[in-house]
């Protein structure tokens, strides 16, 4: 206390989705490409070299393989809850497209995210969060180190970012192959999934 005034430590102001919709209608992310993650505005990295490209085949990939009761999306939305809404690179959620014309789907059933510059980011944070929201599998396409690593079963633990983690990782690389959680049966040949 300094001169009878409470003192407390400076500290953010976290943002819910209403004020980060009120913010996007305002214009004050015009050209910017941003998600909201635990009240913070990101300011995503641009999307060098082949992102883009894969972002594309991958979408192509996968609307050919999914069954009409599930649906891709491409850098959608997911609403994690109040302060949270990243958009990830593609996710699969179950149900059809038409589904979500009135609003974001609450959880997927794969998420992928393609990481260049922000691969150890994706891999902590968003990890964290992805397995926080109970989301069986996560994929992190490494562009660094061209490989893909497959994340399964989340768990809790407090020393990660958002208090979760996924259990099990496995690293595949162009010789490999993966079946996701929600297709079974669908073998894709991993070079498939990198550029």
């Amino acid at each position: 206390m300094k001169n009878g005034i409470a003192e407390h430590p400076p500290r953010p102001y976290r943002f819910t989705r209403k004020d980060y919709y009120a913010m996007g209608d305002a214009g004050l992310f015009e050209n910017e490409r941003v998600e909201l993650i635990d009240g913070e505005i990101i300011v995503m990295s641009p999307q060098k070299g082949p992102h883009g490209g894969l972002i594309r085949k991958l979408n192509a990939l996968f609307v050919r393989l999914i069954p009409t009761t599930h649906s891709v999306g491409v850098q959608p939305p997911l609403d994690l809850g109040l302060r949270f809404e990243p958009e990830p690179d593609i996710s699969i959620s179950t149900g059809a497209p038409g589904d979500f014309l009135q609003h974001h789907p609450k959880t997927a059933e794969l998420v992928i995210e393609i990481a260049n510059a922000s691969v150890n980011y994706d891999r902590k944070n968003k990890g964290s969060l992805y397995a926080k929201a109970q989301i069986p599998e996560f994929w992190l396409i490494n562009l660094i180190d061209k490989c893909v690593e497959v994340y399964r079963k989340p768990v809790k633990d407090r020393v990660q970012v958002f208090g979760y983690k996924y259990s099990s990782c496995r690293i595949l690389r162009s010789g490999d192959s993966i079946s996701p959680l929600c297709l079974p049966g669908v073998k894709i040949a991993v070079k498939e999934l990198l550029p």
